[in-house]
């Protein structure tokens, strides 16, 4: 899968200018498996499927009206089409669709329609052909589709039969052939617009991030919650959300690449099928690189420039399209023959490894204390990688050694999804060296993992050499197949001149020589005593400042800024004046509350005829006049 995900991403980067080109045409055999009449759909339906695929690849669908204007400027036509195949796989006509009754009420994701051998029918050469398997599926699912690089025997797509094409037995709210678009997007490499995780990753740098599917029609705009999610909120109208059929009308032009790419390196026996032509297809330039000499039309393939095509080479060349064998891997060290370090045989002094993301296998967010095992064959120093955050959090990332004991850490705020933090690790010579996290740091919100797929070891220009992870004790089936936390590191060999040394610091308390001889500061010394974590505190006005110190009452500015407010005060009524705390009391000074926030003049009777202010605003009475009229000196008279 990781090669995969490879193989799409060199054939974008070196094929930028072919991505609009011929209309690639893609042979389709339907295979309706039945087991009773209803199942059996017609023709006609199977026909209106056809059609719904090539408007919908092709942007024709009738509803591209309803693509909002923010996302109408990636709306791609991805110059795909589909024709059911006119010739079987031994060259003989055919209507492009098989039909085969079954015993069997209903299948599953398990393929068995896939094959005669389980009740269903078996794929025609998938190198060659869309296989489509139309039945009953089980447990409500509307279809599924096989990724490239998966078995060929049971390569294709498999749709219910209730929710394919737009007639017949076609059902709402599925009953415009979307399911098939969706699930023949998923044959052609696309992954689900939200990644399959929170805000997680698809792969296209022009669909926003979601936080998860969408469903029914949304209102527009529908916003979630993440980094990348933009003004224009979700695109649930996207093929590869899960809305209704109705709401669905885009694929982008990103989504557009990789489909292209998925049959150029995944399938492209699909570009030289004769299921629908009688016309072989390539490139017919002697001159090319790639020249073929039984090609009758140019597909737009030709090659001129060859090259070192491996993008982790030393001389790797993003223009090339045909490798020469030129490749140099890259040797990771000081190039300077003045250093105190130089290493005559390194050609970088930088380099990239690791998994290069989290694209491979199956994996999801984990909150536990696992890590990576690696050699180290050379001094050098781990700058910086990629991690996934489930959320926002501060964790304390480590490098230890191999009995675990803390070589060197970091403490960052991250935030949700995908980023790139720096480290500046300083890493030693050793052996099985752990890279993780601090004991209990993930235990809120967690870090995405791998749990499948990992292709060990991961060398990193023969300074590095990732082995295995901690998973089953490090060294259980597991530990050569999980993969914890960081992809795509940066690895750095910085020359070093032992009378030209210098410091920066990288904003986080650490401080570290660049090597150039340029940093901010001349000795270590200087350096960390002006290289502090940033902290805030509140100046009693509103306003949030740095100290400089890294004592500030806060970690962070939000937190500050939540909390400091401008003072402001109230009175209670009782002649006191106090500050609310919220920024919102009356009066903007203490000395204007203390002016008019008096205790209410009231008064009381003190049984001999005399009124009097008992000062703390409770007497009887509101005005003297009205304590006049009713306080009385006692008297007595006798009746008789």
């Amino acid at each position: 899968m990781l090669q995969n995900e490879e193989n799409i991403k060199t054939w974008i980067l070196n094929n930028t200018n072919r991505l609009s080109q011929n209309i690639i045409t893609i042979p389709v055999v339907v295979h309706v498996v039945y087991y009773n009449n209803t199942e059996n759909i017609s023709d006609q339906q199977i026909f209106s499927q056809i059609d719904i695929l090539n408007e919908d690849f092709r942007r024709l669908n009738s509803d591209t009206i309803n693509t909002p204007a923010a996302f109408q400027s990636v709306a791609a036509d991805t110059e795909i089409e589909f024709c059911l195949a006119t010739r079987d796989p031994n060259g003989n006509p055919t209507n492009g669709i098989t039909r085969t009754s079954t015993t069997q009420t209903s299948f599953s994701t398990n393929d068995g329609v896939k094959y005669s051998s389980s009740g269903g029918k078996d794929a025609w050469n998938t190198s060659k052909y869309l296989n489509m398997w139309v039945c009953d599926l089980s447990g409500g699912l509307l279809g599924y589709a096989q990724f490239p690089g998966g078995t060929a025997s049971s390569d294709g797509v498999v749709c219910d039969y209730a929710y394919f094409g737009d007639i017949g037995t076609a059902s709402s709210p599925y009953d415009l052939g979307r399911t098939t678009t969706h699930e023949v997007g998923h044959w052609l490499n696309l992954r689900h617009i939200w990644g399959d995780s929170n805000c997680g990753n698809d792969f296209c740098n022009d669909t926003p991030e979601h936080s998860g599917s969408n469903y029914g029609c949304p209102s527009y705009p529908s916003t979630s919650n993440c980094s990348g999610n933009g003004n224009a909120g979700d695109m649930f109208m996207n093929y590869m959300d899960y809305t209704d059929d109705a709401c669905m009308n885009i694929f982008t032009n990103d989504q557009k690449n990789r489909m292209i790419a998925a049959i150029n390196t995944s399938r492209p026996g699909l570009l030289t099928s004769d299921g629908c032509f009688n016309s072989d297809y390539g490139c017919t330039d002697p001159l090319a690189f790639n020249f073929s000499p039984i090609a009758i039309i140019d597909d737009g393939s030709c090659c001129y420039v060859s090259g070192c095509t491996d993008p982790t080479a030393f001389n790797y060349n993003p223009n090339a399209c045909y490798d020469d064998s030129s490749c140099v891997a890259s040797v990771l060290g000081c190039t300077n023959p003045t250093a105190t370090n130089y290493d005559p045989i390194a050609n970088t002094t930088v380099a990239y490894g690791g998994a290069t993301d989290n694209s491979f296998g199956t994996g999801g967010y984990f909150n536990g204390d696992q890590h990576l095992l690696f050699d180290s064959y050379k001094e050098c120093i781990i700058r910086s990688a990629i991690i996934y955050s489930e959320a926002s959090n501060t964790i304390t990332f480590e490098l230890r050694d191999n009995s675990g004991a803390v070589l060197d850490d970091t403490t960052l705020n991250v935030i949700a999804g995908q980023q790139r933090i720096d480290l500046n690790f300083d890493v030693p010579i050793g052996t099985d060296l752990q890279l993780g996290v601090a004991s209990g740091a993930l235990q809120g919100d967690g870090l995405y993992r791998n749990n499948a797929s990992a292709n060990y070891p991961y060398d990193i220009a023969s300074a590095l050499s990732i082995t295995r992870s901690s998973a089953s004790g490090n060294g259980g089936a597991n530990a050569y197949v999980y993969y914890y936390f960081y992809y795509d590191l940066e690895v750095e060999v910085p020359c070093l001149n032992s009378s030209n040394s210098s410091w920066d610091c990288d904003g986080q308390g650490n401080c570290y020589d660049p090597g150039t001889g340029n940093g901010a500061y001349s000795s270590l010394s200087s350096c960390q005593s002006n290289c502090v974590v940033p902290s805030w505190d509140c100046d009693g006005q509103g306003n949030c400042y740095d100290p400089g110190t890294g004592n500030g009452l806060y970690g962070s500015l939000t937190v500050c800024q939540s909390n400091c407010v401008v003072p402001s005060w109230d009175c209670d009524g009782q002649g006191n004046c106090y500050d609310p705390g919220t920024g919102n009391g009356a009066y903007s000074s203490l000395s204007s509350c203390q002016s008019n926030c008096v205790v209410p003049v009231t008064w009381d009777c003190d049984g001999q005829g005399n009124c009097y202010d008992p000062g703390n605003g409770n007497g009887a009475y509101s005005s003297l006049s009205s304590c006049q009229s009713n306080c009385v000196v006692p008297s007595w008279d006798c009746d008789g």
